[in-house]
């Protein structure tokens, strides 16, 4: 599943920018009441890197993996939904 779903961002990342993965982020992290330093923390990356790829909405496929492992989620949680459908 986690294949399959690195495969189809591979593809969408070629023609689409995931306008707003910033906020679904940011979105997560107020769920899980943990902080952006937390996370890049966890990852092994500068706060302020960590921002600027959220704010670019293009982020690496091996970044996505890395967040999701920090945020403990499922790489599929980290697609805002309506790339998904």
């Amino acid at each position: 599943m986690i294949m399959m779903m690195l495969i189809l961002l591979s593809d969408l990342k070629k023609i689409f920018i995931m306008k707003g993965f910033e906020e679904w982020v940011k979105d997560i992290l107020k769920r899980k009441k943990i902080s952006l330093t937390d996370v890049a923390n966890k990852m092994g990356v500068e706060t302020a890197s960590l921002s600027r790829t959220l704010k670019s909405g293009n982020p690496r496929l091996d970044t996505i993996v890395k967040l999701s492992e920090a945020l403990d989620v499922e790489v599929s949680s980290l697609i805002p939904r309506e790339i998904i459908h």
